[in-house]
């Protein structure tokens, strides 16, 4: 990957900003450690907090800078957490096996079980003779389970047009659109969770559109939240996702990057 460091000049203030450029796209955010904390108050959203090489935050207020002075792409990658999910396929038809199996790869285990015990025996893997002392004096059951091998893939979003708004009459809010890519379109999802218009908040400046409880409190992290969120790259752990990936929408890995149109 060719990633490099470069200086960059922010409209109307003297001195520039080093950032990490990938292919000519300015990272803007970058999380490489999921337990850290995001919950940091406004301030610290507005100037930029981190470093390059590690979790990184430009700052909202150079990110309304350099986006309202020429139009932006956006690029958000997303890598997405391991699962140990066991899908239990235990008196499926062999036409089901198939169908969730056929498109994505799987671990197998298979476990058989003896008259109405709840002890399974996990025989995957056994030779041939084993699993035929093991059944041929004694009646059980089958059970089969399936976990799909975990990849470690990227997956992408960009969006053609990427704009924040100024932060005394816009609370920086989100303008995206012209969406492609593999990662879904969690930022323009239709509905009370839609991030696209959205003002940002944090714990100390609550701007979301959720009239009973703010959002920042339960997810611990300052976003461009609606009632609250269908993506979050700042959140807690636990609501550290990206709704509209395929399978596990958790992720552990993020970075947000623009470049000119």
């Amino acid at each position: 990957m060719c990633t490099i460091t470069v200086n960059v000049t922010i409209p109307t203030e003297a001195d520039a900003v080093p950032v990490m450029s990938v292919f000519g796209w300015l990272i803007i955010h970058q999380r490489l450690d999921v337990s850290s904390s995001w919950n940091l108050p406004w301030a610290d959203y507005k100037a930029g907090f981190g470093s390059t090489d590690g979790d990184f935050w430009l700052g909202l207020e150079k990110m309304h800078l350099l986006t309202s002075s020429q139009p932006y792409r956006l690029r958000v990658e997303v890598q997405k957490s391991p699962t140990n999910f066991w899908q239990l396929l235990a008196w499926s038809s062999e036409n089901l096996v198939h169908l969730v199996t056929s498109s994505q790869r799987y671990h197998l285990r298979v476990e058989v079980r003896q008259g109405s015990t709840n002890f399974w025996k996990l025989v995957t893997w056994s030779s041939e003779s084993s699993v035929h002392l093991l059944t041929s004096f004694r009646s059980y059951r089958l059970r089969v389970e399936v976990q799909q091998v975990y990849t470690e893939l990227w997956f992408s979003a960009e969006y053609w047009s990427f704009k924040i708004g100024d932060e005394l009459n816009d609370k920086y809010r989100l303008e995206v659109e012209g969406y492609s890519g593999d990662a879904g379109d969690a930022l323009q999802h239709e509905g009370d969770q839609l991030h696209d218009g959205m003002m940002f908040s944090t714990y100390d400046q609550d701007n979301d559109r959720n009239p009973t409880r703010s959002c920042v409190w339960t997810r611990s992290g300052g976003w461009w939240f609606n009632y609250c969120e269908f993506a979050c790259l700042t959140c807690h752990s636990s609501r550290y996702e990206w709704e509209t990936l395929p399978g596990s929408i958790f992720i552990v890995n993020s970075r947000m990057m623009i470049k000119p149109q």
